[in-house]
């Protein structure tokens, strides 16, 4: 088989097949692999909603962060020590920013958007 064979045979077996779109398979922290996709699509939750609870702790072993089942509680007097000295905003200032966003401005700013951009790493 020569290289124009090959390569029309590679392209004929991924069109056949299709690119593999999705999650095949996760690694639990305790080494167990998931790969059925119900299963899958549980422990990705599972990890992904403790994380934006803020459950998750560093741990000392292998795997990452584990799931405290507490959701984080930030310290007063921690937060008091990091705002203090900074500027505040006036009380309009405020409430504009606190306004619900209109149809007419997000169209507005997707359309001044320059294309072929992706967001930037906070995603907007």
């Amino acid at each position: 088989m020569d290289r124009e064979e090959l390569a029309n045979f590679h392209h004929q077996a991924e069109r056949r097949n299709g690119a593999c779109t999705g999650l095949m398979a996760v690694k639990k922290a305790d080494g167990t692999i998931l790969s059925a996709p119900n299963k899958v699509e549980a422990e990705i939750t599972f990890y992904f909603e403790a994380l934006f609870q803020g459950r998750h702790v560093t741990s000392n072993g292998p795997g990452g962060p584990v799931d405290s089942g507490q959701t984080f509680v930030p310290d007063e007097a921690q937060i008091s020590y990091l705002l203090e000295g900074l500027p505040t905003l006036q009380s309009e200032d405020r409430e504009a920013l606190e306004r619900p966003f209109k149809l007419g401005e997000v169209e507005a700013t997707v359309e001044a958007s320059s294309s072929s951009k992706s967001p930037g790493p906070d995603g907007l």
